[in-house]
């Protein structure tokens, strides 16, 4: 009985995840990142064209990200889930001397397993999950800077370049992170 209960909670959080559902506050885990700054228009009240280009590119990327960490979980499930439910039809047919479907059942399930193994899908959530957190990180500093830079009434201007020459910094952070993870390279070439 106490096998079952985790067990039920793992499938029902698989389910979840595979169909987008927010899984993290199930899990215990840190709570989703906040909205993005850049669509709500009063945040962007007053700023120049570059600026606020430059968030609109962030919240695009961000939401490239999300699409990827979705893709990511159902990929990640889909050789698994139908491997283990494969396997446990193959069992169940066994049990119930049903040789020919058995027969099919068994060697598609070790199909599936090998080429999860060798292919690896969807080990990349974790890391788009923390693009996107970084990246709204990066939007909502963006945006304080500004607001920050506004009340000291420094010029629009001068202020916009300097929020853009730090947001490029960590734009170059997180694209280095995220090539490396998804070419599988630890180091770069000198």
């Amino acid at each position: 009985m106490n096998v079952v209960i985790p067990v039920r909670r793992a499938v029902w959080l698989a389910a979840l995840c595979c169909l987008g559902v927010e899984t993290t506050p199930l899990l215990g885990q840190a709570p989703a990142p906040a909205p993005a700054p850049s669509t709500n228009p009063e945040a962007r009240a007053g700023m120049p064209p570059a600026l606020q280009q430059e968030l609109g590119e962030l919240e695009e990327w961000t939401r490239l990200n999300q699409s990827d960490a979705r893709r990511d979980a159902v990929l990640f499930w889909l050789f698994k889930g139908t491997a283990v439910a494969l396997s446990a039809a193959a069992g169940v047919l066994a049990f119930a001397k049903r040789p020919i479907p058995k027969a099919a059942a068994g060697p598609v399930a070790s199909v599936l397993v090998l080429l999860d193994g060798f292919f690896a899908p969807g080990m990349l959530r974790g890391i788009h999950q923390l693009a996107v957190s970084d990246l709204r990180d990066l939007q909502q500093r963006m945006v304080s800077d500004w607001r920050i830079g506004v009340l000291k009434s420094e010029r629009p201007e001068p202020l916009a370049a300097r929020i853009l020459e730090t947001a490029q910094v960590e734009k170059q952070r997180i694209s280095a992170y995220l090539k490396k993870a998804e070419s599988g390279i630890d180091k770069t070439p000198d």
